[in-house]
């Protein structure tokens, strides 16, 4: 009979013991102990088993982290309600709404007629333009931040404007206004791209700039 083979894994004995069944010339069972040493390693598959669970176990981790490390998308500035008070005062207008900012990117229609338009100038464009960006400020998003103009020139028949956000001095980069008004003293477009800074946004770095 072949002899059967039991491996131990104990903490306090580390050994191979070999059973002998009893046969004519043995009237008992013989125990051999083999050093540690001699310990065979584990099967390839036991290994390859491990080895796949701690792999399951990662991809199963993954998912988690990326959702904790996902920013939080704060509330858009637009109000919807202002917009619709601004539509109510007459015109045909078409809005559309800039999905990361949440903003009315482009409005434009028949037109807002300037009541104290002056003259035909860039001068007088930029006055209104600027009064514009105070009077709409909640229909376009404007929030807290401040617009500094980039763009003030002739386009056509129109004067174009285009003021860059800022937020204490900090740019927000692609965040910006614009408005086009026509030489006979309408507004003919207006738009934003501003993003919804809250008013307590810190803005502190967290390192000083002798780390960074």
């Amino acid at each position: 009979m072949e002899p059967l083979t039991v491996v131990s894994y104990w903490p306090t004995l580390h050994s191979r013991v070999s059973l002998r069944s009893p046969s004519k010339a043995v009237a008992s069972p013989l125990i051999v102990f083999q050093p540690e040493s001699s310990i065979p390693a584990p099967a390839p598959l036991v290994t390859g088993l491990m080895r796949n669970l701690a792999i399951a176990s990662l991809w199963l981790a993954v998912p988690t982290l990326l959702l904790a490390q996902e920013p939080v998308q704060p509330e858009p500035l637009a109000s919807k309600a202002a917009l619709r008070q601004f539509q109510d005062r007459g015109g045909e207008w078409i809005v559309k709404w800039h999905p990361a900012t949440g903003t009315p990117s482009t409005i434009y229609g028949t037109g807002l007629p300037i009541a104290n338009w002056r003259e035909n100038s860039l001068a007088e464009g930029r006055r209104h333009a600027l009064q514009l960006l105070k009077d709409q400020a909640d229909m376009l998003g404007l929030g807290q931040s401040d617009f500094q103009e980039v763009i003030g020139a002739r386009m056509g028949r129109t004067w174009s404007f285009t003021f860059d956000q800022s937020f204490r001095g900090i740019p927000a980069i692609e965040g910006r206004v614009d408005v086009r008004v026509n030489m006979a003293g309408v507004v003919a477009m207006m738009g934003s791209r501003a993003w919804p800074i809250p008013a307590n946004f810190n803005t502190v770095p967290a390192i000083n700039a002798k780390i960074a």
